[in-house]
């Protein structure tokens, strides 16, 4: 007894029946027929291509700058990283809950002008699924005081201010004011001291909470400091005496 294989190709499939029979000889040529067999082929079917992947992963992203701080100039870059796990799709931001500002390839800022005020940025960046990730910062810009010198002269000569005395003989000692925070200057009193071949006139006030004497040697002098204190309280400034007025 010998087992024989046989392949079959070409057979078309989608339920189609096929018969076969065989046969067998040995060396004598004696034959034998085996009984009809059939068999039919498989339907076709279509393995459906596999399902995509889901991607619910939002893009990560990071406001390098500014930072949550007070700054001093207003002028100033958008600095922040961002990337998705598949590919980012834009980035934008929004300015105080102002309209949103595309981010072209998603590329940082530079040189952007703020206002003086405290201010909230929001950045934003997407992916190609809808995935969406932010990140916030508020931050302040607060501008350091330019301090402004006025000059006051109580005789003759060029200044932004003077008492109108009379001219000519000895150069008219100067006040230098420097404006600061708006508060008040309080006048507080005037006193006369004999310091034997010279006398002088005393001027003290408050301003800002310290007290502060001028020496002042002349009338003239006095007249005008009482016209500068007095300027001080109407426009509500405090000022800060640099120098104070020589004696003779």
């Amino acid at each position: 007894e010998t087992a024989h294989n046989m392949g079959l190709i070409n057979l078309q499939d989608n339920l189609t029946t096929y018969y076969y029979q065989v046969e067998s000889c040995n060396s004598q040529n004696l034959c034998t027929e085996s009984s009809l067999y059939t068999f039919v082929t498989l339907e076709n079917v279509t393995e459906p291509d596999p399902e995509p992947e889901v991607d619910l992963t939002a893009p990560t992203i990071e406001l390098l700058f500014p930072k949550n701080a007070v700054y001093d100039y207003t002028n100033m870059n958008i600095s922040y990283a961002a990337e998705d796990n598949v590919q980012l799709n834009s980035c934008w931001y929004t300015l105080d809950s102002n309209n949103n500002v595309t981010l072209e390839n998603c590329a940082n800022l530079a040189a952007i002008q703020f206002s003086e005020a405290q201010h909230t940025l929001y950045i934003y960046a997407a992916d190609n699924s809808s995935n969406m990730g932010s990140d916030s910062v508020t931050f302040t810009i607060e501008l350091a005081e330019q301090s402004q010198d006025v000059i006051v002269s109580s005789g003759g000569g060029s200044s932004s201010a003077s008492s109108g005395g009379s001219g000519g003989g000895t150069a008219a000692p100067e006040l230098t004011v420097q404006t600061a925070q708006p508060e008040s200057a309080e006048f507080m009193e005037t006193s006369n001291e004999n310091t034997g071949a010279q006398s002088e006139t005393n001027i003290d006030f408050l301003t800002g909470g310290v007290p502060i004497r001028i020496p002042v040697p002349e009338v003239t002098s006095i007249l005008t400091a009482l016209l500068l204190i007095s300027l001080i309280s109407l426009f509500g400034y405090t000022y800060y005496f640099h120098s104070l007025l020589p004696t003779k």
